[in-house]
């Protein structure tokens, strides 16, 4: 058996006058019809009255329901929650907060970080209604819209309760108007926000914790292990030993049938292992991606009974 490793990364009613016993004539004759006919007709009027004036205030009602309850979609932001070392968060709590002008109470909103199609963290909905001439917006649940532009200040955002940063600056005030509802921001966090990401693609921080420097190339390979500083970075482990890699430790076939795949791991990250009977294509998923149980992984691929060879690679998920 060979082993090969891959570093891939929603009706009115009332009451009817009874007439006394016996045939009645055919003309209204006697007072006591008269006087009927009379209150019949003011109950006619009193009842047409109180129809109309309960229609003129339900008309009411519902216009003014229409204008102010109407829902209105969501300005939606979405994308990645970084650590330290530019690995995407998928638990926890982002907490963002928008300061509104005119006095009104700050608008706080939290998001729970998860793992949405192995490349973003939240997706977190900014409720807004649209006000219109006549009918204010008093709700203080959502952000007010008009034709003209608002700016919100929402640089106050944390992660797990502590301080995080935009990794694009411009993003720390939202301006929006009337015909911007429905809109999709994609918005990137950071503990060390804009001024961490280097221009070579590799973390500030992450090159003075190795190299004391900056300026590293993000293709070399001091320790000469395999992997590139980027790699090396990506995946968690030390740029300069050459003993820690993202490897297999052991492919082992099991006698009842099938085999024992181990790799080795660090901590925060998330892998998925593929295998194929052909060394260079053909690679499949095998089982849910697997998080990180340092120092290593261990995966038994109780499939692999067939004669021939099985190849095995392992990817990291970014």
């Amino acid at each position: 058996m060979k082993t090969m490793l891959g570093l891939d990364s929603i009706s009115a009613a009332g009451n009817a006058a009874t007439p006394p016993p016996g045939d009645l004539p055919s003309t209204p004759c006697f007072p006591w019809m008269e006087r009927a006919t009379g209150r019949l007709a003011a109950l006619s009027r009193k009842v047409s009255c109180t129809s109309v004036c309960f229609l003129l205030a339900l008309s009411v009602a519902v216009s003014r329901a229409s204008a102010e309850g109407i829902p209105e979609p969501s300005l939606v932001m979405y994308g990645v929650v970084y650590d330290a070392l530019g690995v995407r968060q998928t638990s926890g709590t982002l907490a963002v907060t928008l300061l509104r002008p005119g006095g009104l109470p700050p608008l706080k909103l939290q998001a729970n970080l998860a793992n949405i199609n192995d490349q973003f963290s939240y997706v977190l909905f900014i409720p807004c209604e649209t006000e219109l001439p006549g009918f204010l917006v008093t709700a203080t649940d959502r952000l007010k819209l008009l034709a003209t532009p608002t700016n919100f200040d929402r640089s106050a955002v944390t992660f797990n309760d502590v301080k995080i940063l935009y990794t694009d600056s411009t993003f720390a005030t939202l301006s929006i108007t009337s015909r911007d509802r429905g809109r999709l921001d994609r918005v990137d966090f950071s503990p060390t926000g804009a001024s961490d990401l280097d221009t070579n693609g590799l973390l500030k921080s992450w090159q003075i914790a190795n190299f004391g420097r900056l300026g590293v190339d993000p293709n070399g390979d001091p320790d000469v292990d395999g992997m590139t500083n980027l790699a090396e970075m990506q995946a968690g482990t030390n740029p300069n030993n050459p003993g820690s890699r993202l490897a297999f430790v052991s492919v082992t076939v099991i006698p009842t049938g099938g085999a024992q795949v181990v790799w080795s791991s660090e901590p925060g990250r998330r892998y998925r292992l593929l295998r194929s009977r052909e060394l260079l294509g053909g690679y499949q998923s095998l089982g849910s991606p697997q998080s990180a149980t340092p120092p290593a992984n261990t995966y038994v691929d109780n499939t692999a009974t067939a004669e021939g060879s099985y190849f095995y690679r392992v990817s990291l998920i970014p």
